[in-house]
């Protein structure tokens, strides 16, 4: 596969999604980055959260995280079975210890592993009553940023978000029409303005 990027890895989130219990409400194949169109507006982690994620502090959701980690793991086993190859960075081929490379090489696979599931990964979960919103940490050695919403709030958050986004696409729409307007009144009057020159040069 020459140069491949994260959306040709679909092979990989299918083995997954059947290798796990409920895959399929756990990966979804998408062309575009789910997490992103998911979480965004949606109770955004404060600086606190992050920093403890960054320095690898366990959630309060500790069995939403075991699930996270369970898919993190999973995905790193069937990249190794794929032999997907896992480059090193510059600095990190400067080290001549295989432990040191070996370790150097895990970090990047569970790098990758952590993209994927940045991309595929369903970032809403319904357990006990309660829907969960997972955030991927930032740093390979990180933990997830996990909020638990009871099915009230998380659909009055989600209601507003449709709402913001339904407001920001008329206004677009709004946009476009008077841009479209704009233009085909401009066309207009640069043809006539055209005609006109070249009727006079035609009389002249």
């Amino acid at each position: 596969m020459k140069n491949p990027q994260i959306k040709d890895f679909g092979f990989i989130i299918k083995k997954a999604a059947k290798r796990l219990p409920d895959g399929e409400s756990r990966f979804f194949i998408s062309r575009y980055p789910i997490g992103h169109a998911c979480l965004s507006g949606l109770y955004e982690p404060h600086f606190g959260e992050r920093l403890s994620s960054d320095y690898g502090m366990p959630s309060e959701e500790s069995e939403i995280e075991k699930d996270f980690n369970t898919e993190i793991l999973t995905l790193m086993d069937l990249m190794k079975e794929a032999d997907i190859p896992i480059d090193l960075a510059d600095w990190q081929s400067g080290s001549k210890s295989d432990a040191g490379q070996k370790m150097y090489k895990s970090m990047n696979l569970r790098a990758y592993a952590m993209q994927f599931w940045d991309w595929y990964g369903i970032p809403w979960r319904y357990k006990s009553g309660f829907i969960y919103l997972i955030w991927p940490p930032t740093d390979v050695l990180g933990t997830p940023v996990i909020h638990r919403y009871s099915v009230q709030d998380f659909l009055m958050a989600f209601v507003n978000k449709q709402e913001e986004h339904f407001v920001h696409l008329v206004k677009l729409t709004k946009k476009h029409k008077f841009w479209s307007t704009f233009g085909q009144i401009s066309i207009l009057l640069i043809s006539i303005l055209l005609i006109g020159l070249a009727l006079n040069l035609i009389g002249g």
